[in-house]
């Protein structure tokens, strides 16, 4: 009798903790997969798990509709050579999170990633008593007042950091723009370990220029 080996779950960095938007992103484009998310405090982290074999794919936010292109994302890619098989798009819903029993009028400071905080600046318009303080993750933010047990501290994160983590929901879909989409990368160290998109009909081309006048022109 023969026992069949269980096949290992496709490893995908996220950057960000449980509960991100990149966690979110993940699971809509691998939802007929068996994946693990493997967390990463910043892009840089996400690569380097790549790079060192502790991830299979990684999956990076590029570019928003709001907020527009991710640079710093963009010259990461273009240093590290990895491969683009698979893009996503995600609509972001943000929400104002805190502990059980905390009313928003109690809320002193929110943290959250400093792009969730643009695309909520209308709704905290509203609360001008409130500090708007800048953190390295939506999810991470949740997590935080969860374990510290920060009552006068509200995070924005998604419906699902906020589940994860316990927090109650103040209040629902406070960005500003209801069009709000952020479009992902799906990442990989090498061309066949997973299956490229076919959907796929993009190509992208990255040059540098001499500092003059009419430079970009002649190119095109």
């Amino acid at each position: 009798m023969t026992t069949k080996t269980k096949s290992r779950a496709t490893r995908v960095a996220i950057q960000g903790g449980y509960g991100a938007f990149h966690e979110i992103a993940a699971k809509h484009y691998f939802e007929n997969d068996d994946i693990e998310i493997i967390t990463a405090n910043t892009f840089k982290d996400l690569f380097k798990s790549l790079k060192n074999n502790h991830a299979d794919l990684g999956i990076m936010a590029i570019e928003n509709s709001i907020a527009g292109s991710i640079l710093p994302n963009y010259n990461l890619l273009q240093d590290s050579n990895m491969k683009v098989i698979g893009e996503i798009y995600l609509r972001i819903k943000q929400n104002l999170v805190a502990l059980p029993g905390v009313k928003i009028e109690d809320i002193e400071e929110v943290y959250s990633h400093p792009i969730a905080i643009m695309q909520c600046q209308l709704f905290f318009d509203q609360y001008p008593k409130i500090k708007l303080l800048d953190s390295i993750d939506t999810a991470l933010s949740a997590r935080d007042i969860a374990e510290k047990k920060l009552k006068k501290v509200g995070a924005i994160c998604s419906k699902l950091a906020a589940d994860k983590y316990g927090l109650s929901m103040l209040a629902e879909s406070i960005e500003t723009s209801k069009m709000n989409y952020t479009r992902f990368l799906i990442l990989a160290d090498r061309i066949g370990y997973h299956k490229v998109d076919k959907n796929l009909e993009k190509a992208s081309l990255a040059f540098s220029l001499h500092h003059e006048t009419g430079s970009l022109s002649k190119v095109l």
